[in-house]
């Protein structure tokens, strides 16, 4: 998280006054490449005006804060265009996330790559996590778009406390 997140989440405001949502089961790179994009188009949608910022969202792995930089839908598109791509925009550091968030924090979109599993596993092969926190409509329609993911649903306070490595 950046500083500001990280405040917003040990606050409770927005985008963690409300619910992540998350795969139960194992994913794979091959899943976020539908996944993912998808989600990009719900924020073309909804969100065209937004100015969208990412970062690497270390949370889960030591809880380094790290400052946001503005991005675009094309670059993270780009960024998906294939498993070869997304593993290269990926660091390979356990439970750091791709955060992608707009202006208004309305949502944070998280992705990540796990290790390989042998030095010449295929990329689309490679274990992924994502997780989608927001509230309202955001959230009633990314349960839809990966309604074939098995989510799991958590209170967004308790996901993100119960997971924090810092």
């Amino acid at each position: 998280m950046n500083a500001e997140l990280h405040t917003l989440w040990q606050s409770g405001e927005k985008p963690f006054h409300s619910e992540t949502i998350y795969p139960r089961e194992d994913v794979f790179v091959r899943d976020v490449l539908v996944a993912i994009p998808s989600a990009l188009d719900h924020i073309a949608q909804y969100y065209p005006e937004n100015q969208l910022y990412s970062l690497d969202d270390w949370h889960e792995h030591d809880g380094l804060i790290v400052p946001a930089k503005p991005t675009s839908l094309d670059e993270i598109r780009t960024q998906l265009a294939t498993a070869e791509s997304y593993v290269r925009h990926h660091t390979d550091a356990t439970a750091v996330y791709r955060a992608i968030f707009p202006d208004s924090l309305d949502f944070l979109l998280r992705y990540s790559l796990w290790e390989a599993d042998s030095p010449h596993q295929d990329p689309s092969d490679r274990e992924v996590h994502w997780t989608f926190t927001a509230y309202g409509h955001d959230l009633c329609e990314m349960k839809k778009r990966w309604s074939a993911y098995n989510l799991a649903s958590e209170s967004s306070a308790r996901y993100f406390q119960t997971r924090y490595a810092g």
